[in-house]
């Protein structure tokens, strides 16, 4: 579902993987990922939550068990969004810090502003999950997803496709803090 931007910065204890942040970007005729980005700011989302999957009971606990059902939801509702171009679920899960998560969801709602969705839900999100204690000072909680994105489309709503994303896995930290009753996410760095 994400083009994937290069990021600076150390990946996890030296190693030599190169890492990157995860940011949907518009995606460009026979291109399989842009460096463009779209920086403005929205204040608005692009519909409700009406349609998106409840959040899991696990994911409202503040456990281990919480974090990670809560980080492996969040990147899942990453690709609905590039999906269906509602972005209400995933600016309600972003702490206010969240950088990366903001541009997520300007570009999606960039894209909707023209017309443009992904043809399928591409985000597939594996069980082997990893929670660590290492957050780098970011967070309380980084849970590592294994994920694959399926090769997708950018189509209008006649479905004319406006660009092609090819499928690639990886592997990302989601950095999560428990806020008042829930948790947000913070920050996320993608390891290739």
């Amino acid at each position: 579902m994400l083009a994937l931007s290069a990021c600076g910065g150390d990946g996890e204890g030296g190693s030599s993987s190169s890492s990157t942040t995860a940011s949907p970007q518009p995606v460009e005729p026979s291109s399989s990922s842009s460096s463009s980005s779209s920086s403005s700011a929205s204040s608005s989302s692009s519909g409700g939550a009406s349609d998106a999957p409840d959040l899991p009971e696990a994911a409202t606990k503040h456990t281990q068990d919480g974090a990670v059902a809560f980080a492996k939801y969040y990147w899942r509702e990453g690709g609905r969004a590039l999906d269906t171009g509602k972005t209400s679920r995933l600016r309600a899960m972003s702490g206010e810090e969240c950088t990366v998560c903001f541009k997520i969801i300007d570009s999606v709602e960039a894209d909707m502003e023209k017309g443009r969705t992904s043809d399928i839900n591409p985000t597939e999100v594996a069980n082997d999950v990893k929670v660590t204690s290492e957050t780098d000072g970011k967070s309380e909680s980084a849970v590592t997803l294994s994920v694959t994105d399926a090769s997708y489309r950018m189509v209008d709503s006649s479905g004319k496709s406006h660009g092609r994303a090819d499928a690639v896995s990886y592997d990302v930290i989601v950095y999560l803090d428990w806020e008042g009753s829930s948790w947000q996410v913070v920050d996320s760095f993608i390891i290739t």
